[in-house]
């Protein structure tokens, strides 16, 4: 079985020393990088062709910020998963970080259980965020309806997916068969989905999932006879 190849990031020597030996006690999880500050983190990535299954970032670092990082390697390094590290939970960071399309926001304040977990969810493809993030989220979300804007960007990279896969008018089942996931798992996908854009049924999810994009081609009458999705 591959193991996670992780790059660590943060300017705290003993912690991230100390989060290294942690990790390293992980039959699949591999450190095969670390980086004191931004700058740090682009130059090992160049070096390497940006060749790491995940980044696990702290947000304050000199030289380069870790949200400075993030807007650059989502667009330079598209495929590499970013999962920050972090004592922040303030609205503006985590909703910019979530429209980055970042996998993970874990705080430092939890054990590392959690980290560990976190990590193992974003290579499986899933994202994972810590409860209080969470609920930061939903703050984001609850204001953005408010407000009348259905923000796309503050899906995760998984309910894009299924997002995208609904607007192609496809079934939980069959969405279940493409991902890989256990169709209770798509139901929560969807739900969930459904409440961020503001979607009152499937059809509303369809018609946005084509006006933001996702499935363009796809003809929203046929969502009509989608009751399964």
């Amino acid at each position: 079985m591959k193991k996670t190849n992780l790059l660590l990031a943060d300017d705290h020597r003993i912690f991230m020393e100390s989060l290294k030996v942690l990790l390293s006690k992980e039959d699949n999880i591999e450190v095969e990088g670390t980086a004191v500050n931004g700058k740090e983190v682009l130059q090992i990535l160049e070096e390497r062709g940006g060749e790491f299954d995940i980044l696990i970032s702290d947000l304050n670092m000199p030289e380069i910020s870790g949200l400075e990082v993030a807007r650059i390697v989502t667009k330079k390094y598209p495929d590499l998963k970013i999962i920050v590290l972090s004592m922040h939970t303030e609205e503006l960071y985590i909703e910019e970080l979530l429209q980055l399309g970042i996998s993970g926001y874990i705080l430092k304040s939890r054990g590392g259980e959690e980290l560990i977990e976190a990590i193992l969810s974003v290579q499986k493809g899933d994202d994972f965020f810590s409860p209080e993030v969470t609920e930061v989220i939903m703050r984001i979300i609850r204001r953005l309806n408010k407000s009348g804007k259905k923000g796309s960007y503050i899906l995760t990279k998984r309910e894009k997916e299924v997002l995208k896969l609904i607007g192609q008018g496809n079934t939980t089942k069959e969405i279940s068969e493409k991902l890989s996931i256990a169709a209770p798992t798509i139901e929560t996908h969807r739900r969930s989905v459904m409440q961020k854009t503001n979607s009152r049924n499937v059809l509303e999810l369809v018609r946005f999932s084509i006006e933001h994009g996702y499935a363009p081609d796809f003809p929203v009458e046929k969502a009509n006879n989608r009751d399964n999705v």
